[in-house]
């Protein structure tokens, strides 16, 4: 790097000739010659201007910003052009050029301010150069503050700024004073005091560039001494770009003032300096096309700049800078070093700035595209990603983070890709593949930062960046809350946003609301924030038909809902709220007005009531008598016996009565009440115990009163009910008691009852309802499913819920009759607080669908409460549960509920059991087995409800502490040896199901039904919990006990792309497996949640999927939505236990990409692509396991990534010494990763080259055959088989 001074336009010159290549004697000579000149600037003042005259030799003088000197005595002509020589060491002409010089500057005026201009009372001003004044009062409060005349000042007639009396300390300041380029500072100011004194004071501050207040050296004064004065100070050194002036005011109370006058701030302008060049680029290594920029750091303030670089050519200015911008941007477009120059000039001068190879080029290796963008078919919270390759489709890994912070990546000692510094490595492959890639799943309206780097043979390539926003949640559209007339209760009217996303409903009685947690999933009754939630993940069919109701009267309500999205539990950070006040729940009141109202008896005028009850009035007793009083209703004749006898008739009585369909709901009772004459003492009593007991305490009769009737025996009041108000232990026989207002609170429920022909009126959640003769769910008309508030079923009749009808009632059930559940019928009871009463009988029968023999076993659970296994299951000896390790005798036991157990029959057929007793509701939890030294944990557990649950639910719920996949017993395939096989076990995740036998629709359709259990994989000790919120309330989500189903399973849509592939025998062989394009899913294993595994391999014939770097068969395996196009390629394994004849067909499709294209089956093994769209594939197959020997593929011509090449020209294979194995590719191609499997497809190894030959050390393999799977330089992956002794 080279630092050349510059000190004159022909330097400059040279300077470039030097570049151009002149000789050395050349550029030494010039560097001689200017070396001896003076560098420093000179005053200009300290010199005579040039005046036309002779002079004489080695006169010097000044001449427009320059020295010169008088060679010859002939000084008539300026010292300009040809006139002047450069240089006094050797000169031949007129002048020669001594030096560059600056002027001394005259002091300026900054700011002034005489406040002249300014009016009296003014406390903001404008100055002679129009900056700003004002003042600030804070901590004063000043008596006075003000512009007057002042007959003290040195001006006559001129104006003052004073201050009298501040009591505390008030401030006038200035706003910024430029004083860039200026030095010398002085300030000074005229002062004026009267009665300065104790801690009074003026103090003279200013502050620098907003920094902070600073004082003016000896600028404070605090005594009349200095009285009528102008005051200057030397504020020389302070420099910078603005300065406030800051004049501070204190003084008592008590008539003190201070004055000031003529302000002044002065400076003097600095001499021009020449720059001192510097610069400094943001990258400088970049790739051709990237664009740098070029950051001055000259000193001295240039006023113009000129930049060039070596190779010009190459360079191209960019955003419109150009060679003479301060700050230029530029793009190299060839690789190479490059030297920069940067010459900064002023009025004083021009400096060079040199850095000799400082840009150091290369050629952009980095992929020719990668773009990120919010996801097409996967909303929200998934980021598709797309890339292409360099030229040298060089393999590419991917990195991201919310900060936009990255490091660079290297490689360690195991030839590992690590990433040093910020962000996280998400891919690794080629650039076709990323959109394949395995991005978590991430938060919501969030921008996420991603680089992509070229994966080079010399390394990594700089990296281009991308960055993408996730979308926000929409809210729902809207929500109406609405209070009932009638009752404490209010229902909602919502619409769901566009995508039709599940809801949270949450409550509050103030607008106070927290903010929902992502990824949580909310259950009902929890807090959310300061809310409670009611209900979530619920479509919007279930907000419209909901009711929340025994609610406190005369209350305001306020709601929100939230968009779900469910599954990744993300809710929308905008919702839609709406309240509404409950009614004040006056029933009957009266507030007694006009002219002698007992007159009337009863009393009716002026009864207001609710239109579905019917009132009596206010009358009185037979033992009273009427007296007249306006505006109250009163009688005589009160008892002067010290004891209430009721035979004496003397009260007031009020009577209620609901209207058929409806029920009273009490809440209180009140009356202003007044005794004339007297006192009396009165009791409140009911007909309900025919008046023997007192509401409440006996009371005076001069008091006004509420009397509590929320006890539960003045609820559900469905008949005329009597209220009086007795009188007794008068003081006088004259004394006289009077009502000037009453009224009753309360609500109305509505009920209706079925008298074996018809409902008095259509049940609904809001209703309650009795069964007054027998119903079935089944005969139609009006005997259907329904649903109620609460049920009661009368003595000595039946409810039957027939297979694929149902019964929800939402709290209480009361059963003096029967009910009998068939085996699809469901009966639901919502509220976990809900009541099960059973004074008759309640009972689930549950049939199992033909068993062929004996010994097949069903697995069940018990769904009503303290079932005897004995009772369930007579006669049967083989009866089991599950311990977690072990299958255990449960001989005697009473099934728990939430246990799994099998049973098997006492015979061949149909097998029904009877479940009898009260049936479970609310919530209940059943104990898990965890034991962490083994790699699964599997529990039998049970649906312990006579309704099916929805599995999405239940997984979700328990997801803490269970792995997200059930399994289900479906015995398809007769035992061997006595063992069944794990392939009759039947998963359901959120990817979907499959069927255990031709029949496909023996898939799990996402519900477990009543007395079903089922294994799951426990993560941790605890339990499992099921609650009411799970209960499904429909006609076919309970149909599939051990029975075909023909229902899509739950959760599935129409645009989800699924594939069911059978394997089939004619020996009754069966195997079915499921691969699904599943959102949020990767093309890793994702655990039991999208990927289930065979239950327990054991023995059978069967299909399954295989995942990379995983030796695990599936069963289900879900792929990442965006992952399914023309080239993508399913492995398939297969194992036959038997050598025989095998078909392998399509089950079934779903989504438009696998309905839209053909399906090939690719039998490697025999090198036959088969068109399975067209027809089944039949082959033979000897016994063993096969991990390779099939693909699902979409093109015929689809190269697959596992080939079997046995005798490819391009990889060697050759055994080396001490377990190590050399690899090595021809045609000049380079190793990038080298794999190796047993002949059972198990991963065993994985390395990563970069190199033609490599050499690895196989310490765990002992004469056997393996897999080596080799990816090449050029893309190409060959599979080849190797022996090692």
């Amino acid at each position: 790097m080279i630092n050349l001074k510059i000190t004159s336009i022909k330097q400059i010159l040279t300077y470039n000739a030097i570049n151009k290549g002149l000789t050395f004697l050349a550029v030494a000579s010039f560097i001689f010659l200017t070396t001896v000149q003076s560098t420093f600037a000179q005053n200009c003042a300290d010199y005579p201007d040039w005046v036309s005259q002779a002079g004489s030799p080695g006169d010097q003088v000044h001449y427009q910003g320059s020295i010169y000197q008088n060679n010859y005595g002939n000084g008539l002509n300026p010292p300009t052009g040809t006139n002047v020589d450069p240089s006094c060491s050797s000169s031949f002409k007129n002048w020669c050029f001594v030096s560059n010089c600056t002027a001394t500057n005259a002091p300026e005026e900054l700011f002034f301010e005489n406040f002249n201009d300014e009016s009296n009372d003014a406390t903001t001003g404008t100055d002679l150069y129009g900056t700003i004044w004002n003042v600030d009062v804070t901590n004063a409060s000043p008596g006075y503050f003000n512009v007057y005349d002042d007959s003290y000042n040195e001006a006559t007639g001129s104006k003052l700024f004073w201050a009298q009396d501040t009591d505390g300390t008030a401030y006038w300041y200035t706003q910024d004073i430029d004083i860039t380029n200026y030095e010398d500072l002085s300030l000074s100011s005229y002062i004026s005091f009267f009665d300065l004194e104790n801690s009074d004071f003026i103090k003279f501050q200013y502050k620098v560039d907003d920094g902070d207040l600073e004082d003016v050296t000896g600028g404070t004064y605090n005594d009349d001494t200095s009285n009528n004065t102008t005051y200057s100070w030397d504020l020389t050194g302070v420099t910078g770009s603005t300065l406030q002036i800051f004049i501070a005011f204190s003084s008592n109370r008590g008539n003190d003032w201070h004055g000031i006058d003529n302000v002044k701030l002065s400076g003097t302008l600095a001499p021009v300096v020449t720059p001192d060049a510097d610069f400094s680029a943001d990258n400088t290594t970049p790739d051709t096309g990237n664009i740098v920029t070029f950051t001055d750091l000259s000193t001295n303030i240039p006023t113009s700049w000129a930049w060039t670089f070596s190779n010009p050519g190459n360079v191209t200015y960019v955003n419109g800078t150009s060679a003479s911008s301060q700050n230029p941007q530029v793009t190299f477009s060839t690789a190479g070093n490059y030297s920069v120059t940067l010459n900064a000039t002023n009025a004083s001068g021009t400096n060079g700035e040199i850095k000799t190879d400082y840009i150091t080029v290369s050629t952009n290796e980095n992929p020719t595209n990668f773009t990120v963008s919010q996801s097409s078919t996967n909303p929200y919270t998934f980021l598709d990603l797309n890339a292409t390759a360099n030229t040298s489709n060089d393999n590419i890994i991917v990195a991201y983070n919310t900060t936009n912070t990255f490091g660079t990546p290297t490689t360690d000692a195991s030839n590992t890709i690590i990433l040093n510094g910020g962000g996280s490595i998400i891919f690794e492959g080629n650039a076709n593949a990323i959109a394949s890639n395995s991005l978590p799943q991430l938060d919501q309206n969030t921008t996420y930062y991603f680089k992509a780097w070229s994966v080079m043979s010399t390394g990594f390539s700089s990296g281009i960046e991308a960055d993408e926003t996730t979308a926000a949640v929409q809210a729902p559209l809207s929500l109406v809350a609405s209070a009932s007339d009638i009752n404490n209760s209010i229902t909602f009217s919502a619409a769901a946003n566009s995508l039709n996303d599940n809801l949270m409903l949450v409550y509050n009685t103030s607008d106070d609301f927290g903010t929902p947690e992502d990824g949580v999933f909310y259950q009902i009754d929890d807090l959310m924030g300061n809310a409670t939630v009611l209900l979530n993940s619920v479509n919007i069919e279930s907000i419209n038909n909901y009711i929340h109701d025994f609610l406190q009267l005369n209350t305001d309500y306020y709601y929100r809902i939230y968009s779900v999205a469910t599954g990744i539990w993300y809710y929308s950070d905008s919702y839609r709220a709406n309240d509404d006040q409950t009614i004040e729940g006056f029933i009957w009141q009266n507030d007694i007005q006009g002219s002698n109202p007992n007159q009337q008896n009863p009393y009716t005028t002026g009864d207001q009531v609710n239109s579905n009850i019917v009132v009596s009035g206010i009358s009185r007793g037979t033992g009273l008598t009427g007296k007249n009083n306006n505006n109250a209703y009163k009688a005589k004749g009160w008892s002067e016996s010290a004891s209430l006898n009721t035979a004496n008739n003397d009260y007031f009585e009020f009577v209620l009565t609901p209207n058929s369909g409806y029920e009273i709901n009490f809440n209180e009772f009140f009356y202003n009440a007044k005794d004339d004459k007297g006192d009396v003492t009165v009791v409140i009593r009911s007909s309900i115990d025919n008046y023997v007991s007192n509401i409440g305490s006996p009371l005076d009769g001069d008091v006004d009163v509420d009397f509590d009737l929320s006890a539960p025996e003045f609820q559900n009041i469905a008949e005329a009910i009597t209220f009086r108000i007795y009188g007794y232990d008068a003081s006088d026989d004259d004394i006289e008691f009077k009502i000037e207002s009453f009224g009753f609170k309360g609500t109305l429920s509505e009920y209706c009852t079925w008298n074996g022909t018809s409902w008095s009126k259509v049940p609904d959640l809001g209703i309650k309802a009795t069964l007054n003769a027998d119903y079935n769910t089944s005969i139609g008309g009006e005997q259907t499913s329904f649903r109620c508030k609460s049920l009661k079923v009368n003595s000595g009749k039946t409810l039957t819920i027939d297979n694929e009808t149902f019964v929800e009632v939402k709290y209480n059930t009361e059963v003096n009759g029967h009910i009998v559940v068939e085996t699809k019928g469901a009966f639901i009871q919502r509220d976990n607080d809900g009541v099960f009463s059973v004074n008759g009988t309640s009972q689930v029968n549950k049939s199992t669908p033909y068993k062929d023999q004996w010994y097949h076993y069903t697995y069940w659970s018990s769904p009503v409460v303290n079932m005897n296994i004995e009772a369930a299951f007579p006669n049967i000896n083989r009866k089991f549960y599950f311990d977690g390790a072990a299958w255990q005798y449960a001989t005697g036991q009473t099934m728990a509920a939430g246990k799994g157990y099998i049973t098997t029959a006492p015979a061949a057929g149909i097998q029904t059991a009877s479940f009898v007793g009260e049936f479970n509701t609310g919530t209940i939890t059943t104990p898990i087995y965890y034991d962490a030294a083994r790699d699964e944990n599997w529990n039998l557990i049970g649906n312990p409800y006579p309704s099916s649950i929805d599995l999405n639910q239940f997984l979700g719920t328990n997801s803490a502490a269970i792995e997200g996949a059930a399994y289900f017993w479906s015995q398809e395939t007769p035992p061997e040896g006595g063992q069944f096989s794990g392939t009759d076990y039947i998963p359901f995740n959120a990817t979907g199901s499959v069927s255990s036998s031709s029949d496909t629709n023996r898939a799990v359709n996402g519900f477990a039904p009543s007395g079903q259990s089922f294994f799951i994989a426990s993560k941790t000790a605890g339990n499992a919990t099921f609650t009411n919120a799970m209960r499904m309330a429909d006609a076919t989500s309970n149909n599939q006990f051990f029975k075909n189903s023909n229902s899509v399973p739950k959760g599935s849509t129409a645009n989800d792309n699924k594939l069911w592939i059978n394997l089939s025998s004619n020996n009754g062989i069966f195997s079915q497996i499921l691969v699904g394009y599943i959102d949020g899913a990767t093309n890793l294993d994702d655990g039991l949640i999208y990927d289930a595994t065979k239950f327990d391999e054991g023995s059978g014939t069967f299909l399954y999927s295989t995942i990379e770097d995983s030796n695990s068969k599936f069963v289900i395996q879900a792929k990442d939505v965006n992952s399914i196009n023309a080239d993508e390629i399913i492995p398939i394994g297969f194992k036959a236990e038997l050598a025989a004849a095998y078909s392998i067909s399509i089950g079934k499709l779903q989504g438009d990409f696998l309905n839209n294209n053909t399906l090939f089956l690719k039998d490697k093994l025999n090198n036959i692509t088969h068109d399975l769209s067209a027809s089944d594939y039949t082959f033979t197959s000897e016994a063993g396991e096969f991990n390779f020997r099939f693909e699902i593929v979409f093109n015929a011509n689809a190269l697959s990534t596992d080939d079997i090449t046995l005798n490819s020209k391009s990889l060697t294979i050759i055994e080396l010494e001490d377990n190590r194995v050399q690899f090595t590719a021809s045609d000049n191609l380079s190793i990038k990763t080298v794999t190796i499997f047993d002949l059972l497809g198990r991963h065993l190894y994985r390395f990563k080259g970069n190199n033609t030959s490599e050499i690895y050390t196989l310490p765990n393999l002992s004469s056997a055959v393996f897999i080596a799977k080799v990816e090449l330089s050029n893309g190409v992956i060959v599979t080849k088989k190797g022996f090692k002794k």
